[in-house]
């Protein structure tokens, strides 16, 4: 009995310790070669995004930080198109939101304003979308910025 299970049990581990490292490789791999930011022009504006496409970047997103300067923003890419909701949780100033579907703006949140740690307010789109853009606080009424207008995401 002892000598077949010996052979099972350095099998099994051999077998947890190269998944192991399969998912570590992949997620590495993943990380390397995902784009950090993306350019996207609006309207001739041209923002750096910088780019939150997983679970736990898209959870934190812009809270916690000092500032977000013109010229740049957030881009929130889902694999499914849906109203994804948004709050202003520990954030320190003030930002617009555009909603995109595909390269298509579909609804727009201006001079949203931070809420601390207990957010009371949700924000979603009126219509299911792929992407989000979170811009400075007046960026949407300085750029014209209107539902319908086109916009182009170019990876760096």
């Amino acid at each position: 009995m002892k000598k077949i299970i010996l052979p099972i049990l350095i099998i099994s581990i051999a077998i947890i310790l190269g998944a192991t490292a399969l998912t570590w490789f992949n997620l590495s791999k993943n990380q390397l070669t995902r784009p950090k930011y993306q350019t996207i022009t609006i309207n001739g504006q041209t923002i750096q995004a910088e780019v939150a496409i997983n679970e736990s970047e898209r959870s934190k997103g812009l809270s916690g930080r000092e500032e977000l300067k013109d010229g740049f923003g957030m881009l929130f890419i889902f694999e499914q198109p849906a109203q994804y909701g948004f709050w202003m949780k520990e954030m320190n100033f003030p930002i617009d939101i555009i909603w995109i579907s595909d390269n298509n703006i579909v609804d727009l949140d201006e001079n949203l304003a931070p809420e601390g740690s207990e957010p009371k307010i949700t924000y979603q789109p009126d219509f299911p979308v792929n992407y989000v853009l979170e811009v400075p606080a007046g960026f949407i009424r300085e750029n014209q910025i209107k539902i319908g207008d086109r916009l182009e995401i170019k990876t760096q």
